[in-house]
């Protein structure tokens, strides 16, 4: 990878601001078995960063680079905003749709108008915070190494996915042994692995709760009427508690990997509004997926939400948000025309039903 002198300033002031010469060294001990002083003998602080930052580009292992300096420090922006350059956060994988202007007469008193009421403005820095923040909430499911689908954390030791990712479990087809929740896989542009993630079996009481789908939806999607005890979902306990723990071992910060907040609130979904999708599409690194006019309606019954947010295979399990990162809806299936969603305020009602609610260790999310 050749860095552009803006890219490489940037990832250099990102990499100062983030470190001071003691933390750089025991990273670069840690992570790579290297002294910082076999790469240059520099002793300044911006004179180290810079040399490194070149020697890395050089030798190919700019990427990796990178990936440590997240695991040291896995919420900072300027860091996150540098993977962002590198391609090493969430892609975009979804269409943006702005709303034409409008005509407007002369008397006016602004040129400038909220045209949409669905389509808020929004605080940069505190929508890639949480967004940041999101990227390592976020899991690929796999059974016997091979990926089936996404799923997030819920509480310290929740997980939510779709009952279909996870239906060989249930039904006693495979091992609950056999399932792995992987988190903050990454790839390089050049297709390497430029971190292989984090790994987090089941617990030994690994089944909190449950529902099927409507068995109709298999053969028509489009007009089967599932119930309100049938919004296929899934809500595993995984052990070892990721949500309580740090990113990674090296990180330098004390914040845990924290979780996604399940409301029991009704949301509206709102036509035309937006909603960002949050996935492992055919088991690849996260792709974020955005669609600034997504929401279509509901089905007859109002227990699928219908939307235009892109998804590919194995984004079932998927968190789905609206603009200001809140969930709403458990991402389902994909249909001809467009995608379908769980109302997540629907699957709290039925957590009540089955006296599940509120969620064991959810209370202080991060």
């Amino acid at each position: 990878m050749s860095l552009t002198p803006a890219v490489a300033d940037a990832l250099i002031g990102a990499l100062l601001a983030a470190f001071d010469l003691p933390t750089l060294r025991r990273m670069m001990r840690e992570q790579f078995n290297l002294d910082l002083e076999t790469i240059t003998s520099a002793t300044e602080l911006d004179k180290v960063v810079t040399s490194l930052v070149q020697v890395a580009d050089a030798e190919g292992w700019l990427v990796q680079l990178i990936t440590a300096a997240r695991n040291t420090y896995p919420h900072d922006p300027r860091l996150q905003a540098a993977a962002d350059r590198l391609g090493l956060a969430p892609s975009l994988v979804a269409a943006v749709r702005p709303n034409p202007l409008r005509r407007r007469a002369y008397s006016d008193s602004s040129l400038e108008k909220i045209i949409s009421g669905t389509n808020s403005l929004l605080d940069i820095a505190e929508w890639r915070s949480r967004l940041s923040e999101i990227e390592f909430q976020v899991c690929r499911l796999e059974i016997s190494s091979q990926p089936v689908g996404t799923g997030f954390l819920i509480g310290a030791d929740l997980l939510m996915t779709c009952y279909h990712v996870v239906e060989s479990l249930l039904h006693g087809e495979d091992s609950p042994r056999d399932l792995l929740a992987r988190f903050d896989f990454k790839i390089s542009r050049r297709q390497t692995v430029a971190n292989p993630g984090r790994t987090f079996p089941l617990d030994s009481d690994w089944l909190y709760d449950f529902s099927p789908y409507n068995p109709a939806e298999v053969q028509d999607p489009a007009h089967a009427l599932p119930s309100t005890e049938e919004l296929d979902y899934a809500i595993l306990r995984l052990g070892n508690h990721p949500g309580n723990q740090p990113v990674s071992e090296q990180a330098m910060e004390d914040r845990p990997r924290g979780w996604i907040h399940l409301t029991d609130r009704d949301y509206p979904f709102l036509p035309g509004s937006p909603l960002f999708i949050v996935q492992h599409p055919e088991g690849a690194p996260l792709k974020l997926a955005m669609d600034t006019e997504a929401i279509l309606g509901f089905n007859a019954n109002q227990t699928r939400v219908r939307y235009r947010t892109n998804t590919e295979k194995g984004a079932s399990g998927s968190p789905c948000f609206n603009n200001q990162w809140q969930l709403v809806a458990l991402h389902h299936s994909g249909i001809v025309n467009f995608n379908e969603g769980i109302p997540t305020h629907l699957i709290a009602a039925l957590l009540k039903q089955h006296g599940k609610w509120p969620l064991p260790g959810s209370a202080s999310p991060s």
